[in-house]
């Protein structure tokens, strides 16, 4: 049998090889070890930067400032700016503010700060006043009530609607709504600076000093409903004290089932059953309605009758509405929904709330007396 060898010099070349092998692999380990301290190292860095700047802008600055910081906040800064109001939120306060996001300015066809241009600068002012409350007003300190009245630093009332929170035991995330406009839920409300706090809201709010008659008699695009109203002897309640609430297609919405000023100049209410015309006024119904109240009371599918005579129910939600007849169908005697207009729900005035919608609430040859 052959047996091999290894002399002194191979034993002494491979001590020298695996002594090489050992002291690279340990000087590989070593850097690899270096390289994984210092990515560890940055990203701590960067961890450390970003937790300052969160702090610094979410609780530290005054309102305007953070109110001029906050991008999604960028149209209202630029719409307090032009009305001189952005400076005065660094003032002492405390001030409330239930604050449009950009997304609720783009709802009302403003998507750039030039829009605002457009406006007049008095009543830009007055709507970013009608915006702000005085004191430092967290979502738990606002009673469980609907149509809780405040005073707006504009000296305007405003309403507020607060119900216990039906999606969980969380008090700070309470349904909540501004005249109609939905309050965001958490990150988005309760957001503490150093002079109030901000809660942000899902639409501009709207209000218009004057009656609904008034605001109805400035609107041209309204002028056939207006007309409407008069040839049912329901105009001349609309200045009274309200509260009232109203729906009101425009002039396009009338002509395509045409209904022209001569044509309604025809109309003899006493050959139409009361509800055929009275439905837009809610049969001038002393009721306060925006367009959320029924989610914040519980969701949507639940019929309300406004009509007095009991022919016909509203179906409400936070888009729009469905008139229904006494067995609950829809479709059959007017539009299957109604939608409100882009610029047009939850317009609050000082004797109630006007509503623009899209379509007839209800066709008025379905209601002809027999």
């Amino acid at each position: 049998m052959t047996r091999l060898f290894i002399s002194n010099d191979a034993k002494f070349s491979k001590m020298r090889l695996l002594s090489f092998y050992t002291t690279y692999n340990r000087k590989r380990k070593h850097a690899w070890w270096l390289v994984i301290c210092c990515m560890l190292a940055v990203t701590a860095c960067k961890k450390t930067n970003l937790l300052v700047k969160e702090e610094h802008t979410g609780t530290i600055r005054p309102l305007g400032d953070f109110i001029r910081n906050n991008y999604d906040l960028s149209l209202l800064a630029a719409a307090m700016e032009k009305t001189g109001l952005l400076d005065t939120l660094n003032s002492t306060g405390p001030f409330t503010i239930l604050a449009p996001d950009n997304s609720a300015f783009n709802n009302m066809g403003i998507s750039k700060p030039e829009d605002f241009d457009r406006m007049n600068k008095d009543s830009l002012r007055f709507m970013m006043r009608y915006c702000l409350l005085p004191g430092r007003l967290y979502t738990t300190d606002f009673p469980i009530q609907m149509d809780m009245k405040y005073t707006t630093l504009s000296g305007a009332i405003t309403y507020i609607s607060t119900v216990e929170n039906f999606l969980g035991p969380n008090a700070d995330d309470r349904p909540m709504t501004m005249n109609g406009c939905q309050v965001k839920q958490l990150p988005k409300r309760n957001i503490p600076v150093i002079n109030g706090v901000v809660h942000i809201i899902s639409d501009v709010v709207k209000y218009r000093a004057g009656t609904i008659q008034d605001y109805l008699a400035t609107d041209t695009s309204l002028a056939l409903i207006v007309q409407l109203l008069k040839q049912t002897s329901q105009w001349d309640a609309l200045k009274g004290k309200g509260p009232l609430t109203v729906f009101v297609p425009n002039n396009d919405v009338l002509r395509s089932y045409n209904l022209t000023s001569d044509s309604i100049a025809k109309i003899n209410p006493a050959h139409y059953v009361q509800e055929a015309f009275g439905i837009y006024t809610l049969d001038l119904t002393p009721r306060h309605i925006f367009s959320r109240d029924l989610f914040l009371l519980g969701g949507s599918g639940t019929s309300v009758n406004y009509i007095r005579l009991g022919e016909v129910s509203f179906v409400p939600d936070r888009l729009g509405l469905r008139v229904i007849n006494r067995k609950g169908l829809s479709g059959q005697l007017g539009p299957s929904e109604i939608r409100y207009t882009q610029r047009g729900s939850d317009v609050m005035v000082d004797n109630g709330v006007v509503h623009q919608i899209d379509n007839l609430l209800i066709y008025p040859d379905s209601l002809l007396l027999k």
